[in-house]
């Protein structure tokens, strides 16, 4: 000062861009300082800090909240997260006597599901590590709205010491970050086409976890009651293969579980699994087709014919035949122009093509159908039929709505007239 005195201790930091509100203060021995950032927005984070000093020298504090994803592209999946930085720093044998509450407020804008599965996590530099109050206890979480004073949806309280994770003497600029934490999928890979009967199907997933990424698990299971539990030894990626004892037509799901036994899971639909030699299918006859099946005028309904026939020839792994659906008030006409593939399995068949519309357009179409007579037919014989436009994905037809296309969950409709047979090769 210009009288010469010299004046208290004071804090401060040089923030980065991404820094929105910042306090700090020094806490002298003997001393318990607070500094804060409480959110008084919606919208916003931050985070209230109160230092003990139990130490012989001063120690500085220090509190900030991010406008911006404060560590980069290495922040997964926490894009509607918030973050605060926590510093404390002084001498080491200083900050072993040192403990410090803070209370992380996360923004009023978490809610529902993700206010019950936010976490609070800090950044190693490499991973999203949980956070530990002293003794090692998990935070203390609480989501009441505007605690304290705050705009916010909740807190965490922890206390930080030598026991803690990070311990008091790893504060020194620590970001945390709160965020639903379960692990993320991306694109789950398998078969894209069908696969004959006796070979083996190898399905992948890509996925990322917080935390660490060697304590994850990958659970396949391949609708058929089985599964395949793996630990990857490449993280974030998984893969696994596994043979098919029937035809069918199989959804498989792929499950991640991350260290803390949080999960996510996805859904491949679906592996096609074919046999050359296990039969053919024909049909004819007709359906009372319901309101709503004919998706341009939903308002109708009346009778539609079928004629069909699919079959695998000797040595082939596509198969042939012909599929005719006529929904006479609608004028519609759908006829087959080519097959992909035919799964036969005890009283159900299932094959999949393409087709035209009256005469015009590229329309797929999955064809489903059970034989009443066969074991497990139920003596009812049963259709259906799912077309839609091939370039959009728009659903056209289907006389049983909203149902799975999974052949055993297929629910196809009972005739109204006809038989439909379905044939072993012996």
């Amino acid at each position: 000062m210009n009288d010469g005195q010299v004046s208290d201790a004071l804090g401060f930091s040089i923030v980065a861009q991404t820094v929105g509100t910042v306090e700090a203060a020094v806490s002298q021995p003997g001393e318990t300082s607070t500094v804060s950032t409480a959110p008084q927005t919606a919208g916003e984070p931050g985070a209230t800090v109160s230092v003990e000093n139990g130490g012989d020298e001063p120690v500085t504090v220090l509190t900030a909240s991010y406008d911006e994803r404060p560590v980069g592209e290495t922040v997964f999946q926490v894009d509607n997260g918030a973050f605060v930085d926590v510093q404390v720093t002084g001498e080491p044998e200083t900050l072993e006597q040192v403990s410090a509450t803070v209370f992380f407020y996360y923004p009023s804008t978490i809610t529902g599901g993700m206010e019950n599965r936010v976490k609070l996590r800090y950044f190693n530099g490499v991973d999203w590590i949980p956070v530990l109050s002293s003794g090692g206890l998990p935070p203390a979480k609480d989501t009441t709205d505007n605690l304290d004073g705050t705009v916010s949806g909740g807190r965490f309280a922890v206390s930080f010491d030598m026991t803690s994770t990070p311990t008091v003497l790893e504060l020194g600029g620590t970001v945390f970050g709160m965020f639903e934490s379960e692990p993320q999928l991306g694109e789950i890979t398998g078969p894209t086409g069908p696969v004959a009967l006796g070979n083996a199907v190898t399905m992948g997933v890509s996925f990322a976890v917080v935390g660490d990424p060697a304590g994850a698990q990958v659970r396949f299971q391949w609708d058929d009651g089985s599964e395949t539990l793996i630990e990857p030894e490449t993280a974030g990626q998984a893969e696994a293969s596994h043979i098919y004892s029937a035809p069918g037509v199989y959804g498989v799901t792929v499950e991640v579980t991350d260290s803390e036994g949080d999960t996510r899971s996805g859904r491949f639909e679906y592996v096609v699994i074919y046999d050359p030699n296990g039969g053919f299918v024909t049909g004819g006859g007709w359906i009372q087709s319901p309101a709503g099946a004919y998706v341009f005028d939903a308002t109708l309904a009346g009778k539609a014919t079928f004629g069909f026939v699919s079959k695998y020839k000797k040595g082939q792994t596509v198969p042939t035949g012909e599929t005719q659906f006529q929904f006479q008030a609608g004028d519609f006409k759908f006829h087959s122009t080519a097959y992909e593939w035919l799964v036969v399995s005890g009283a159900k068949a299932q094959y999949k093509g393409v087709g035209t519309v009256n005469g015009a357009g590229d329309y797929g179409f999955l064809l489903t159908a059970t034989d009443g007579q066969l074991s497990g037919g139920g003596g009812i014989d049963k259709f259906r039929i799912k077309i839609w436009e091939r370039t959009t994905g728009t659903l056209v037809y289907d006389n049983v709505m909203g149902e799975f296309d999974d052949m055993d969950a297929a629910n196809p409709q009972a005739i109204g007239g006809g038989s439909i047979v379905i044939q072993r090769i012996k």
